[in-house]
């Protein structure tokens, strides 16, 4: 399973590199604006998502999912594997967030709890993102579930802008709630969030691949 991870990584470091890169401009780009949680919010998920689609797109070129199947490895290895690849690139994007505030000189987080909320907030978002994706890919494939995967990752930038008009009340209740919600108790229940969302789609992948005719 790490290794396969490792693979990931690996088969890909030009993909990586560039996007780097770009998210070097996009940084340079928002100290004009003074934009700090955006870029924490914004950078891991980019990297993190990015990274599995180059990674799927170059399995499904090579025919990966295959080889691998027919090697003596578990094909919920081979589901685990995907899943630890889009944590790893999840942490290297905040890795690289807070490298970036900091050799920027733009980290004006004055607590731990500052950086844990928008560390969390990419977080959920990036396993909402990945956790909805993976079980479509091993079901169709990386071609069929492309057009899926572009309708998804901007749906996750757009929709909520459009839908907030709508959903503002309860929204604004919530929040006026959480006022007096302990910061920890917030992260705990987010955290618990991201892993119950991760369990759920980890087990319907790993029944779709195990159960798929290669």
């Amino acid at each position: 399973m790490f290794n396969l991870a490792l693979k990931d990584i690996v088969i890909q470091k030009k993909i990586i590199l560039v996007t780097i890169i770009f998210i070097i401009a996009y940084a340079l780009l928002i100290t004009f604006t003074n934009s700090t949680i955006n870029l924490m919010n914004f950078v891991p998920i980019v990297i993190a998502y990015t990274s599995i689609m180059g990674a799927c797109s170059i399995d499904d070129k090579n025919n990966s999912n295959v080889l691998f199947a027919s090697l003596p490895i578990k094909r919920n290895d081979i589901v685990l594997g995907k899943y630890l690849s889009a944590f790893i690139f999840l942490v290297l994007g905040i890795i690289i967030s807070i490298v970036l505030l900091t050799v920027l000189n733009i980290n004006k987080f004055n607590a731990l709890e500052d950086i844990l909320i928008p560390i969390l907030s990419s977080m959920t978002c990036a396993s909402l993102l990945c956790s909805i994706f993976f079980p479509v890919y091993f079901k169709f494939g990386y071609l069929k579930s492309r057009y899926f995967n572009i309708m998804l990752f901007f749906a996750a930038f757009f929709l909520p802008g459009i839908l907030y008009p709508y959903l503002k009340k309860p929204i604004n209740s919530i929040l006026a709630n959480l006022q007096y919600t302990p910061n920890s108790i917030i992260i705990l229940w987010i955290l618990i969030f991201i892993i119950v969302l991760n369990t759920v789609s980890i087990i319907i992948s790993i029944n779709i691949f195990e159960n798929k005719d290669l």
